[in-house]
């Protein structure tokens, strides 16, 4: 969030004044920009080797060394919009899932 428009996000409690220094989800329009920046941020990786959704990021790949070589590519386009992971939230090398896609078949359904 820039910090010009942190005052933006400000609200009072009985302790103090208090503002967000990061963009809340809570916010109207915090999905859509969240959204709106992964699309440009990983433009390129989405779909082929980065999927989104909501807040979260999954990197897929078909074999250990393109596995690599996308972490890599991520973690780089991270660095260089000075984007945060927590630690605490990031799962590296957890269990493999096989996926499928679904292809309804609109003529085939109706009968």
């Amino acid at each position: 969030m820039h910090p010009q428009d942190e005052a933006k996000t400000a609200f009072i409690m009985d302790a103090g004044a208090y503002c967000y220094k990061v963009m809340p989800f809570g916010l109207k329009n915090a999905r859509a920009i969240y959204q709106h920046l992964m699309d440009q941020v990983f433009e390129g990786m989405i779909r082929m080797d980065v999927e989104m959704y909501v807040d979260d990021m999954v990197v897929k790949s078909t074999s250990t060394a393109d596995h690599y070589k996308s972490l890599g590519r991520v973690f780089q386009i991270l660095r260089k919009h000075q984007l945060k992971l927590n630690p605490q939230k990031v799962l590296l090398w957890g269990p493999s899932r096989k996926t499928f896609r679904i292809h309804a078949d609109r003529e085939r359904d109706r009968s």
